[in-house]
């Protein structure tokens, strides 16, 4: 969770709005130095251009007491109206709150009250840069300059320091603020606020950030929970209701990048972030997701961040983020293997929960289609399940649109055991056809419980006959990789002839059919005798009401 000083960040960022003022912000904040701090009195002289919309609010004080958001407020306001009395600044003279007629001489500041003063300077400093950054505003000198000057007046009005050397106080506050610099980039498309680690004084946390923070296109503001504190755990477990470990985490990592876990700090959802190497990809990828209507089944954008920012070296880098919603549950290879616990334990109850998965895959599937969009890359990897029971199909970065064959010569792709067989004959593989297949071999991991590869029985009963399907041991005539695939099926050949579709095997047989013109597609596996009237019931859109009672509808067993 974010920490900056003790608490209080997250609850004003969530109720701040993307365009609300710094001041606006500040009325939201709760002390975040809260039991550590003292009261303090109204300011009596300070340059007006010294105005401070992001000034710290409270003085680092031995005894256990509030300040408040008022005060501050307050202090900032009598900055103001204090047009008679001239004021240096900080850096270069002392100002004119230490009375000359006094005949107390100015004291000079302990190494104790010299460290106290400047861990208080950079703990308001780093929440004044954070300010700045939710409100779209750069760091400025000026910004310096007015955080100085609220720094050094809250220690003229604290106990501790009113009587002690203003010009060195004034010089060392400067010298701090000035030090920290800068720790963000801003840019329309998304915003990036590089993290800067928890620091501690007095074993106490006093500022500081433990995720990166990002902020989307749209004024979105998220923390990336790369590595998830065992605090972060239990946030994570609250909002998200998903378990992960503690240290770094990934749920998913290829050539293009990584998969992890994000917080909206608006609506503290727990969302899942994609974060690519390639600007390309990342953009490739939001314009399809952008460009699929939200049905059920179907993985929406939350929100995406594309950011330019210096890297320790000084180089530019690429920061490109897409947000989406989260499947707590795991993909359907973690579904399926915990489904294979349950096989032995209640075959029946498995074999409900197979057939119910299935309807909902076919059935997202065929919303994409409906769309003339095409996945191209299906498997039960790209299945997302959430504790619920629903069911998403994510990962659109293969999509196309259209089924036209041309468009098909030169777009190869797909995942080892999903490739259909008119790959192997050099044949380009639609994007309706594809998907078909693709869907058939999901299902038949999904009803078997493991790869074709590594099942041990036979893979299908079709007709009381067991069926053993074949498997392709290369990509192609010259490629001596092996793959997943299976051959398939011959409707020519028994038993395949005059398939009625009453058992999901039929239905799989059906999708892993050799011949793209006659494969069942996803719209015609839900209009089977097996599926129809329950696709009807669950408020399919492919499905139409008919006359009579449908064939062994309840028939769930697979033969």
């Amino acid at each position: 969770m974010i920490k900056i000083q003790t608490q209080g960040l997250a609850a004003a960022t969530q109720q701040a709005t993307p365009n609300s003022s710094p001041l606006e912000h500040l009325s939201k904040i709760k002390p975040l130095f809260e039991g550590r701090f003292g009261p303090l009195s109204h300011a009596k002289a300070v340059d007006p251009s010294m105005q401070s919309p992001i000034a710290s609010k409270a003085l680092f004080h031995s005894e256990p007491v509030q300040d408040s958001i008022e005060q501050l407020m307050d202090d900032i306001t009598n900055m103001l109206d204090m047009k008679d009395e001239p004021q240096t600044r900080p850096e270069v003279g002392t100002p004119v709150l230490f009375d000359g007629n006094d005949l107390k001489l100015p004291q000079r500041l302990t190494a104790f009250e010299s460290h106290g003063l400047q861990s208080y300077a950079r703990a308001e400093t780093h929440n004044a840069i954070y300010f700045n950054f939710l409100n779209n505003r750069p760091w400025t000198v000026q910004d310096q300059h007015n955080l100085t000057a609220a720094l050094q007046l809250r220690c003229a009005q604290s106990p501790e320091y009113s009587q002690k050397d203003q010009q060195l106080i004034g010089q060392q506050l400067w010298q701090t603020v000035k030090s920290i610099k800068q720790q963000y980039t801003l840019d329309n498309r998304g915003s990036y606020f590089k993290k800067t680690g928890i620091h501690q004084m007095n074993g106490m946390p006093t500022f500081g950030t433990t995720n990166s923070i990002v902020k989307t296109f749209d004024g979105h503001i998220f923390e990336l929970l790369n590595s998830p504190t065992p605090e972060q755990q239990h946030m994570i477990k609250d909002l998200g209701n998903m378990d992960v470990p503690a240290g770094k985490l990934t749920l998913g990592a290829s050539s293009e990048g990584r998969v992890c876990l994000a917080r909206n700090l608006n609506t503290n959802e727990i969302v899942v972030v994609k974060k690519f190497k390639s600007r390309e990809n990342a953009v490739n990828e939001i314009k399809k997701y952008r460009s699929i209507q939200p049905m059920r089944g179907l993985g929406s954008l939350r929100s995406y961040a594309l950011s330019d920012h210096a890297d320790s070296n000084g180089q530019v880098k690429q920061s490109n983020y897409i947000f989406l919603k989260l499947a707590n549950d795991g993909d359907g290879i973690d579904f399926t293997g915990r489904l294979n616990f349950t096989r032995a334990q209640d075959p029946a109850g498995a074999l409900k929960t197979v057939f119910e998965t299935a309807f909902k895959y076919i059935d997202a599937l065929a919303n994409l289609h409906s769309q003339n969009i095409f996945h191209r890359d299906i498997k039960p990897d790209n299945y997302g399940h959430s504790k619920d029971g629903d069911v998403t199909l994510l990962d659109f970065g293969t999509t196309e649109t259209g089924n036209a064959v041309h468009q098909y010569q030169k777009l190869f792709t797909g995942s080892p055991a999903y490739i259909p067989p008119e790959h192997y004959k050099g044949n380009a593989a639609q994007g309706e056809q594809h998907d078909a297949w693709a869907l058939g071999a999901t299902l038949l991991l999904l009803k078997n419980g493991d790869y074709a590869k590594n099942t041990t029985g036979p893979h299908l009963h079709i007709k009381g006959e067991e069926i053993y399907l074949e498997l392709h041991n290369k990509y192609s005539d010259t490629d001596e990789i092996k793959t997943d695939d299976v051959k398939g099926i011959s409707r020519r050949k028994y038993p395949f002839q005059n398939l009625k579709y009453e058992t999901l095997d039929e239905v799989i047989a059906g999708l892993l059919d050799k011949r793209p013109e006659t494969r069942l597609t996803p719209r015609q596996a839900l209009n089977t005798p097996l599926f129809k009237a329950y696709a009807l019931s669950k408020g399919s859109i492919h499905v139409s009401a008919y006359e009579g009672a449908p064939r062994n509808v309840n028939r769930l067993e697979i033969e």
